[in-house]
């Protein structure tokens, strides 16, 4: 796969309405499965920040333990409306980064701000 020939994204966006939850599950089968045929899991091909859009709530209780199990221990969940204006939307500008806001370190959490929270302290 493209990680195998290119190496591991610094960060990745998963935003593909309907099917976040499947990407999330190729990249721990990736992580699970390495390419090498090795017995044990893989975190090289994990990048070291990851953006997944819940589009439901439940979705959250689904993905944490497979972010966990991989080694995703802190988080921010943000309100990235927040960041879309209407004309974001409508693709009318075309601000280079307009409706994704920031990420990796600079995410704001909606309740943390710029802090990051272990999974003990996601409700």
């Amino acid at each position: 796969g493209l990680v195998h020939i290119h190496g591991a994204p610094w960060y990745m966006k998963v935003d593909i309405e309907a099917s976040t939850a499947d990407c999330v599950q190729s990249l721990y089968s990736a992580f699970l499965h390495p390419y090498d045929g090795s017995p044990a899991p893989d975190r090289s091909v994990l990048p070291r920040y990851l953006s997944v859009e819940l589009e439901n709530t439940f979705l959250l209780r689904q993905l944490l333990p497979l972010l966990t199990e991989m080694g995703y221990h802190s988080f921010k969940i943000s309100r990235q409306y927040l960041y879309s204006p209407k004309l974001c939307e409508s693709g009318e500008d075309r601000t280079f980064g307009c409706g994704s806001g920031p990420f990796g370190d600079h995410a704001v959490d909606y309740v943390t701000g710029l802090r990051w929270r272990g999974v003990e302290d996601i409700e």
